[in-house]
């Protein structure tokens, strides 16, 4: 099944809304990368990659915050689709 842009806009504004909004200006720190990660941002990622998982079950969520070698493993086992964030 196919999803429909208007759930997800609605799964990104309210993750959006609960996590991101309260920890606005909040302490970064760097990744390996040399890149910034806040608390906000993995917080994000987290109450997305929950709620895709729930309406989407066999679609797995590759995060900006994951390391590579997860990425990597997400690329290479995509068998029905990937969501990227």
């Amino acid at each position: 099944m196919m999803p429909a842009i208007e759930e997800l806009q609605s799964i990104i504004v309210e993750a959006a809304r609960t996590e991101l909004l309260p920890r606005f200006g909040a302490v970064a720190r760097k990744k390996a990368d040399g890149s910034l990660v806040t608390e906000a941002d993995l917080a994000m990622q987290r109450r997305v990659t929950r709620a895709l998982a729930e309406r989407w079950p066999r679609i797995a969520l590759l995060g900006e915050e994951m390391d590579a070698s997860e990425q990597q493993r997400l690329l290479d086992g995509a068998r029905e689709g990937l969501w990227l964030l």
